[in-house]
């Protein structure tokens, strides 16, 4: 039995308002493509709200489009909607 089985990994990310986890498909650090991998699969059978966006390139390909074109976005929407909630 896993480690995510074990605590109920499932149900956790069914409570997540949003998650969004990008990595290469090249990148050098192979236990980071393999986990989101997994991460990937465990959030399709829960349905949950986490993205993981597979890019072509290593853990660094790109950086700064990555942040300017993907990352941040994600957090202007999130803020938005957040601030909407206040007022």
């Amino acid at each position: 039995m896993d480690l995510a089985s074990c605590y109920g990994f499932t149900q956790i990310l069914n409570k997540l308002d949003t998650v969004r986890v990008e990595v290469g498909n090249k990148d050098e650090y192979s236990w980071i493509a393999q986990g989101n991998q997994r991460l990937r699969e465990l959030s399709k059978i829960s349905n949950s709200k986490v993205q993981v966006e597979v890019f072509e390139g290593d853990h660094s390909s790109l950086f700064g489009e990555r942040i300017s074109e993907r990352v941040l976005p994600h957090f202007v929407t999130l803020f938005s909607k957040q601030t909407k909630l206040y007022h």
